[in-house]
């Protein structure tokens, strides 16, 4: 007949004991037995009870040797979603958007991450905060962190996280942060900070007129930006673009050769050859920092169309698919190819499982 264990944790606290039976698993059933159970977290006694089960016959004389039991340190078990490693709060009120970036820099010389993002009425502090544009400086040494408010813009009577903004490091080390209302008017507002590797203090702010930069008028105003720099391109300083939705909803480019201080209209990057709507496609830039800015695209806003994922690039003042075939042969115009014309990544109708993220490979 096999030797069973069971097992009773006793709980002792001031004024309280109590007795529980646990529930005892065997991992090796035979001669030679070893039982475990679980028992309450708080549990600093133990008691075994060892029968003969007899399930047939008649009862023999059963031995027990080298009985002993102990209570072992549980394992405790984490929950699921935890940070690997220190989560650190940036902003405790912080919109942000898809269609903006870079969003978020990193300054390896003041080992420092910086954000922008906009507040909410239904945020902390919101009813005081609504509407502010913010850059917020996390020092990952000290864990200090800075926040400077960059502007107050409302879009459509609120807070609206189209607004927040595009952070860039120049090559001296300060920063530039890009921002602008929801279709709110055709400003582009900025702001540098004041010393390099540093987030504390920023210049006053500028601003430039979309119309009154490009000669162009029409009703649609301005929402997004997307700086990225190209090293090889420009003057002597590099040339750093900006890209936005603007004029008929759709991407229009402007450029600064000297770091973001004054800006020069370039042109239309794209429109969608399906006709105008609410908003002539969603884009994603990316960068090598050189000579050539990535792209994604689709045709329109998804409650307005069926649409596909488009994948193109810039380089050299001109477009191109993806395996390098000329789209367009002059970015610096407004005439301009579709979403359409570029490579199809993902067509409408196709079913994917899971969720994707793109990604340059420099």
């Amino acid at each position: 007949m096999l030797p069973v264990r069971r097992r009773s944790g006793a709980v002792s606290r001031p004024g309280l004991s109590q007795r529980q039976e646990a529930d005892t698993t065997c991992l090796h059933p035979g001669p030679r037995a070893a039982c475990q159970a679980r028992y309450p977290q708080e549990a600093r006694s133990l008691e075994i009870e060892i029968y003969n089960n007899r399930t047939s016959g008649s009862a023999g004389n059963v031995h027990f040797d080298d009985l002993s039991g102990s209570i072992a340190e549980s394992v405790p078990v984490s929950p699921v979603d935890l940070v690997t490693g220190n989560m650190m709060l940036m902003n405790e009120n912080a919109g942000w958007c898809w269609y903006q970036d870079e969003k978020i820099i990193y300054d390896p010389v003041d080992n420092a991450v910086i954000t922008s993002t906009t507040n909410d009425n239904s945020g902390f502090e919101g009813p005081v905060r609504e509407a502010d544009i913010d850059a917020t400086t996390f020092n990952i040494d000290t864990g200090s962190r800075t926040r400077v408010t960059m502007a107050n813009i409302y879009s459509y009577g609120s807070g609206d996280d189209h607004n927040m903004g595009a952070l860039w490091r120049r090559p001296d080390g300060r920063y530039l942060h890009m921002y602008g209302g929801h279709n709110a008017n055709d400003y582009s507002y900025y702001r540098t900070t004041v010393n390099p590797n540093d987030g504390t203090s920023w210049s006053a702010q500028s601003s430039f007129n979309w119309e009154t930069l490009s000669g162009l008028s029409d009703s649609g105003n301005l929402t997004y930006h997307n700086l990225h720099y190209l090293s090889a391109e420009g003057t002597g300083n590099g040339r750093l673009y900006n890209i936005s939705r603007q004029f008929d909803r759709s991407p229009y480019l402007v450029y600064s050769d000297d770091w973001g201080e004054n800006w020069t209209y370039a042109g239309k990057l794209s429109s969608p050859d399906t006709g105008s709507s609410y908003s002539n496609g969603y884009y994603k830039y990316t960068s090598n920092g050189v000579d050539r800015i990535d792209f994604i695209a689709t045709e329109h806003h998804p409650r307005d169309y069926n649409n596909s994922i488009y994948h193109g690039y810039i380089q050299g003042g001109k477009s191109y698919n993806s395996s390098g075939t000329e789209i367009d042969d002059n970015i610096f115009n407004e005439t301009a190819p579709g979403p359409e014309d570029f490579t199809p990544v993902f067509t409408a109708g196709s079913v994917a499982a899971g969720q994707y993220h793109t990604a340059l490979d420099h």
